[in-house]
C-alpha cells in the first residue's frame, strides 16, 4: 500500500464529515466528494493527516485520493 494511504469501510460514524473505520477497528473522517460511493464499501483514502480540520472525529485526513483502490492499482 502507498505511504499515507489507508484502506477502511465507510461509516455514518462521522458528524460533519464522512468517517470510516480500518481493519483495525480506528476511526479515520474526511471530507471529499461521496458521490458513487455508500455506507460499507470499502475505500482507499490517501492524504496528509490534518493538523487542523473541521472534522473532528478520529484521524483527520486531508485527502488527495479517494477510490475502491489505492493508487498503482487498478480500479
Amino acid at each position: 500500500m502507498p505511504e499515507g494511504c489507508v484502506v477502511g469501510v465507510l461509516t455514518g460514524e462521522g458528524a460533519t464529515c464522512q468517517a470510516m473505520r480500518d481493519g483495525k477497528d480506528r476511526l479515520y473522517s474526511f471530507y471529499a466528494d461521496m458521490t458513487g460511493y455508500r455506507l460499507g464499501e470499502t475505500v482507499c483514502v490517501c492524504g496528509a493527516e490534518a493538523q487542523m480540520s473541521f472534522c473532528q472525529q478520529g484521524t483527520v485526513i486531508e485527502v488527495n485520493h479517494l477510490g475502491r483502490t489505492c493508487p498503482g492499482k487498478a480500479e
